[in-house]
């Protein structure tokens, strides 16, 4: 626990900005996803916690990966990602009341979002430490980055059970 408060306290601009970029780009998709209108096919598919848990896991591991494309890789799968969502979205508003389209959402939203988020803006990291790098005559310390990245992987693992449980349990139900 005390890893965790003392990566709390030393969170950085870097690290902000991360957010900020992984939090635009899902923001911006979404609204262009929304504003389309693709049809979509209702398919009767059934999951498992597991299944779900792996999913959510494998894109993760892409975003985390995303560190050696310089984030360029998170940027295309968030956009996608969150086009898709978004045009979802605007599907379901057409055919489900709002309280059922939030329910759907919301349970394990709470924990799958920020899975999200945390995975995508790792990958930003070596573009904006390269960024501060430049722009700075401080020293980085690399080495409070590789915990960071240790740290948020283990977070985004039990970020990813909590989601499937909940999404199978709750929100599927």
């Amino acid at each position: 626990m005390n890893i965790v408060m003392q990566s709390v306290k030393k969170i950085d601009n870097v690290l902000i900005f991360s957010y900020v970029i992984a939090l635009m780009i899902y923001v911006i998709s979404y609204i262009a996803g929304y504003s389309m209108d693709i049809p979509y096919e209702e398919a009767d598919i059934s999951f498992n916690i597991w299944d779900i848990f792996v999913n959510n896991t494998i894109i993760s591991l892409i975003f985390f990966a995303g560190i050696l494309s310089f984030g360029f890789v998170n940027i295309g799968i968030a956009g996608i990602n969150g086009f898709s969502i978004g045009s979802l979205m605007s599907y379901s508003s057409e055919n489900l009341a709002l309280g059922e389209i939030l329910w759907n959402i919301i349970p394990h939203g709470v924990f799958e979002i920020p899975s999200l988020l945390i995975s995508t803006s790792v990958g930003f990291l070596p573009i904006l430490l390269l960024i501060k790098k430049a722009h700075s005559k401080k020293k980085i310390n690399y080495r409070f980055y590789l915990k960071y990245i240790g740290l948020a992987f283990v977070l985004v693992l039990l970020l990813n059970i909590a989601a499937a449980v909940v999404e199978i349990t709750i929100t599927m139900k």
